[in-house]
């Protein structure tokens, strides 16, 4: 595959020859800093190309792929997600000569060129970065958290996140263009891309479902969703966020449009079977993710009532009906139906627990907040 100036060229019918191989560690990717000199170069108007700015900054060395194994033809069939500034793309793809080779994957490409460049970064605080430092310490994130989900995939509560199967990479060349004195161009050149395969997940995701219309803005409307249902998809959520710290991934990006729900409810469904639809939760896009000891060494998870006795939801706040967070009381009683008496010998044992009336200082403040927030 060439480069070139214009739109990622991930599209459908683009055929790339991948190879997999041993990622490094997201460490050594956090570890890079730019040495002085490479940042005030980074913040010229030279370094603004780029494709320039690509080949002059590459990831780090000990960053770069190791081969391990034969090629594949991977085959694209849809895009999903891309553009460029957008980072990783995103596309649905076959695989030539795999085993079962009518299985569809999702191949999410990390290619540097299609990153935000770091002079067009969101915050003049940032610190400026390379693109290349970017791609890579997604990729290395997502491949690092999906192995060790792998790794522990015979304890995970059903199909809560996407099967993997394994980090990939290909070449790309970029050839230089014949100069205005006539001389011969210059042997191209060629950077290595990386990328990971998943299982493709069917449905909506979680914003996906919610997403209406209103004088021509698209708005998310929760509430329009059936609660059953939706109690249903929260409990398990919590169910699979708690099995992720357990093995010790935070997924660190936990948002309505990285939760995918198959079969997909519909809005304003108060039907019987609406309230007994159950549908397939799965955690997608682990590019931020955080890894740590987590608690294996202790056997059992902790259970989620430890977690949300006293806690309250951050980022995907909006999915969980409004009394989930207002009324900490029903909460609780809700949080010992769903996983108290009958999952005994599924989580670690629990004790200490205030009564389920009882509400501390921190509650109480954090409760006058909402009130507050919700009547402003």
């Amino acid at each position: 595959m060439d480069d070139d100036d214009g739109p990622p060229p991930y599209r459908k019918g683009t055929v790339l020859f991948i190879q997999p191989h041993k990622v490094s560690t997201p460490d050594e990717a956090r570890a890079y800093v730019p040495t002085s000199d490479e940042e005030k170069l980074m913040l010229t108007e030279r370094w603004r190309d780029r494709v320039e700015s690509v080949f002059r900054f590459p990831a780090p060395q000990p960053a770069q792929p190791e081969v391990t194994g034969s090629p594949k033809q991977l085959r694209v069939t849809r895009i999903l997600a891309g553009g460029q500034c957008h980072g990783p793309q995103v596309v649905v793809c076959t695989l030539a000569g795999a085993s079962g080779s009518d299985r569809v994957y999702v191949a999410k490409i990390y290619d540097p060129l299609y990153y935000k460049h770091p002079t067009e970064r969101w915050r003049p605080s940032d610190p400026p970065n390379t693109l290349c430092k970017y791609a890579h310490l997604h990729y290395t994130s997502e491949s690092a958290a999906y192995e060790r989900i792998e790794a522990n995939k015979q304890s995970r509560p059903g199909p809560c996140t996407a099967d993997y199967f394994g980090s990939w990479c290909f070449q790309v060349s970029k050839s230089s263009s014949r100069k205005k004195d006539n001389t011969p161009p210059a042997r191209p050149r060629e950077r290595t891309v990386c990328l990971i395969l998943t299982e493709y997940v069917k449905g909506k995701s979680m914003a996906e479902v919610a997403t209406e219309k209103d004088r021509g803005y698209r708005v998310q409307n929760f509430e329009r969703l059936n609660e059953t249902c939706r109690l249903y998809v929260w409990s398990r959520l919590l169910e699979a966020e708690t099995w992720l710290e357990h093995i010790g991934v935070r997924h660190a990006d936990l948002l309505e449009r990285n939760v995918m729900l198959h079969p997909p409810p519909a809005l304003d469904d108060n039907s019987a079977s609406a309230a007994e639809l159950r549908p397939q939760v799965v955690i997608i896009d682990f590019d931020r993710a955080q890894l740590g000891p987590g608690t294996l060494i202790q056997g059992l998870p902790p259970s989620p009532i430890v977690k949300w006795w006293h806690e309250f939801p951050g980022d995907i706040i909006s999915w969980s009906p409004e009394w989930w967070t207002s009324e900490l009381p029903r909460r609780r009683r809700w949080l010992l139906a769903e996983f108290g008496k009958g999952n005994r010998g599924k989580y670690q044992r629990y004790n200490g627990l205030c009564d389920v009336d009882t509400l501390t200082e921190v509650d109480k403040d954090f409760l006058q907040n909402i009130s507050y927030t919700k009547w402003r």
